[in-house]
């Protein structure tokens, strides 16, 4: 492919040459002849090593549209029951329970929502990349999982939220599945990240997936785990652990204004 891109390249100088030296169509063919014996060598070098494949990698930058919207989905719609106009709700607030004590309870079920939405992924793609990970350097596997359970916990935040809105049926899964296909072509799962252009970036960079595709590029590119990939995937993780506290405060937050209503 490279080769014919440098014959195209060549004939198109021709046919330039042509419109704009006036020469004759006879010189340009004899010209033509002269570069005829010329050649390029062509040889294969060897791409560097990375601690994990190239296919595992693939599935955990799609494992992110799961990890966003199949948990904001599930989490919405379990929580369907705890909604101020059902029962369950009037039976809670009847009992007694601290606002602060049942808000902490339901966090912890979304947070546990969420872990089991990424520890399914988690087991998933080690069974489907089995053949290839088997070389793998498995401190390197371990740090790609650490960005994508945030993101899980992200997705449980998000869930909560919509779930504080009232969105149920229909819209909690335009949501979900609208959410997470604008973020995953943000972050950079569907087009690369280097391809995109400087504004999309910058509005990529306000969205978790975005920091969650680049720290796992970072652990693909390395032969290993040293103290500098650590940190760098703790400090972007940590980023993207905003991003849910942000989300779940905002859910709590109109969640306890929808109940006192």
């Amino acid at each position: 492919m490279l080769m014919d891109e440098h014959v195209r390249a060549f004939a198109q100088r021709l046919f330039a040459l042509l419109e704009c030296t006036g020469a004759a169509p006879s010189e340009v063919v004899s010209w033509a002849a002269e570069v005829q014996s010329a050649r390029v060598e062509v040889g294969v070098t060897e791409s560097p090593t990375t601690g994990i494949p190239l296919g595992y990698l693939v599935f955990m930058q799609f494992s992110t549209y799961a990890l966003f919207g199949g948990a904001a989905v599930l989490i919405a719609c379990g929580m369907r029951s705890l909604a101020s106009d059902q029962p369950v709700h009037a039976r809670l607030r009847a009992a007694g329970i601290p606002d602060a004590s049942r808000e902490a309870q339901q966090a912890l079920a979304c947070l546990g929502i969420g872990a089991a939405v990424w520890a399914a992924m988690g087991v998933l793609g080690v069974l489907w990349c089995s053949g290839s990970l088997g070389g793998s350097d498995p401190m390197l596997i371990a740090l790609a999982q650490v960005p994508l359970l945030a993101l899980a916990c992200v997705g449980a935040a998000y869930g909560y939220l919509l779930w504080g809105l009232g969105a149920k049926g229909d819209a909690v899964h335009a949501a979900g599945n609208m959410g997470s296909m604008v973020l995953t072509f943000l972050g950079g799962t569907w087009v690369s990240q280097a391809s995109m252009g400087a504004a999309v970036t910058a509005v990529a960079r306000l969205t978790p997936i975005w920091w969650v595709i680049h720290v796992l590029s970072e652990v693909y590119a390395a032969t290993e785990a040293t103290g500098a990939l650590v940190a760098s995937v703790a400090a972007q993780t940590g980023l993207v652990l905003l991003f849910a506290a942000a989300i779940a405060v905002a859910g709590a937050a109109i969640a306890r204004a929808r109940a006192r209503a």
